[in-house]
C-alpha cells in the first residue's frame, strides 16, 4: 500500500491499493478480494471508503484536500483514462472529461476545490492546468 498524502487536520489517509500487495499483510484476504486494485480513503476511525471507477478497471488517486475531496484519474468504460473529482469524504466520482483528446488526469486539489492536472486536446497536444 502506498500512502499518497496524510492530513493531520482530519486524519484522512489516501492510498492506492495494489491487489497482490494488499494480501501480503496490509489487510485481510477478504478485504483484498473486495478491493483488488483502486484507491481508498482510510478515516481515523478505521472506516475505509473505496472510491470506485469511472466504469473501467482501475482508479489512481493523486490528491486529497481537507474536506476529503479526492482527485486523480480512472479508466472509463471505453478504456481511456479521465480525470475525476469526488465530493467531500470521497463520496461520488465525477468525470472531469478532456479538452477534446482521449486522456486527462488530475494531480492535486486545494481546499477551495481548484484542481490541477493535464489533458490532451483533439490534436493530441497535452496541456497542463494550474489554479490561479
Amino acid at each position: 500500500m502506498k500512502t499518497i498524502r496524510f492530513f493531520g487536520t482530519r486524519g484522512l489517509i489516501l492510498a492506492t491499493v495494489l491487489g497482490v500487495s494488499i494480501s501480503v499483510g496490509f489487510a485481510s484476504p477478504a478485504f483484498a478480494q473486495a478491493v483488488r486494485s483502486g484507491a481508498v480513503i482510510v478515516n481515523p476511525d478505521g472506516k475505509v471508503t473505496y472510491l470506485g471507477t469511472l466504469g473501467g478497471s482501475y482508479t489512481y488517486a493523486r490528491g486529497i484536500n481537507d474536506s476529503g475531496q479526492v482527485v486523480g484519474w480512472s479508466d472509463t468504460t471505453g478504456g481511456d483514462p479521465h480525470a475525476f473529482i469526488t465530493g467531500p469524504d470521497g463520496m461520488g466520482m465525477t468525470d472531469l472529461g478532456t479538452l477534446g483528446g482521449s486522456y486527462s488526469s488530475a494531480y492535486d486539489i486545494n481546499d477551495s476545490g481548484q484542481v490541477t492536472g493535464r489533458s490532451r486536446t483533439t490534436g493530441n497536444v497535452m496541456y497542463l492546468t494550474t489554479p490561479s
